[in-house]
């Protein structure tokens, strides 16, 4: 039965709901992504939903390297 599963999902990979299946396979949290998939739909209707998970990978990925960035080195007293 959990095969015929990731057989399903490998069929309807670019279905409608490619965004949320490419969702899993970036490693976004799910719960980021449904509130993506609903800011989208609210903000541009189906576009919007469907254009959600890139647009949010894209801000994923430019924000980790500022936030996973290391501290400069503290100064030393004079």
């Amino acid at each position: 039965m959990i095969g015929e599963d990731k057989d399903w999902i490998a069929r309807n990979r670019s279905g409608p709901v490619s965004g949320v299946w490419g969702g899993l396979s970036m490693k976004l949290h799910p719960v980021a992504v449904i509130l993506a998939v609903t800011i989208g739909a609210e903000l541009a209707g189906i576009v919007g939903a469907l254009l959600a998970v890139p647009v949010l990978t894209t801000v994923r990925g430019a924000t980790r390297p500022l936030l996973t960035a290391d501290s400069p080195p503290p100064r030393r007293p004079a």
